[in-house]
């Protein structure tokens, strides 16, 4: 006999747009602009209060498609450091950016921009390495069971910041 999902009043009132943006989808083509400036850029608090309404849900779906990686929310509000380890590479991030995006600074100092006076720029030749995604849930022991063998040696290599 099938189960009903059971969802809370307030899992109800979570528009698509916000659903989508958690679970890093694209956003539907008549998504508020307003809303989705207040979920990239508003007050943390209430976009955490709707990460934490639907974490679990959203994480089981994404583990199953993307092992060795988590979204964007997990790393913005569960993530037990705030970045990936950086392993090499040339560039600064910009300060006034939004900080991280996948634990990995979200924009960075460009020659010939106003950001690259208070940084180093991006090297094109030699961008910015960070550990890999699976690297940061295995130092950390978040790897869940069985995520681990459906790794590959691929998963574990650093990645490039793409300029």
């Amino acid at each position: 006999m099938p189960v009903k999902r059971r969802i809370s009043k307030r899992r109800e009132e979570i528009s698509p747009a916000a659903l989508a943006y958690l679970r890093d989808e694209p956003l539907p083509a008549d998504a508020n602009p307003f809303e989705v400036l207040m979920l990239e850029y508003g007050e943390d608090r209430e976009i955490a209060l709707l990460w934490a309404e639907c974490r679990k849900e959203i994480l089981s779906e994404w583990i199953v498609k993307h092992p060795g990686t988590r979204p964007n929310s997990w790393w913005r509000f569960d993530a037990p450091a705030p970045a990936r380890q950086r392993v090499g590479g040339v560039g600064d991030p910009q300060f006034h950016a939004p900080p991280l995006w996948y634990g990995v600074p979200r924009s960075w100092c460009r020659a010939g921009t106003p950001g690259a006076y208070y940084g180093m720029a991006i090297d094109p030749a030699h961008p910015p390495i960070f550990e890999s995604q699976a690297t940061f849930l295995e130092r950390h022991n978040l790897l869940l069971p069985g995520e681990r063998r459906r790794l590959t040696a691929a998963d574990f290599e650093p990645e490039r910041v793409v300029a």
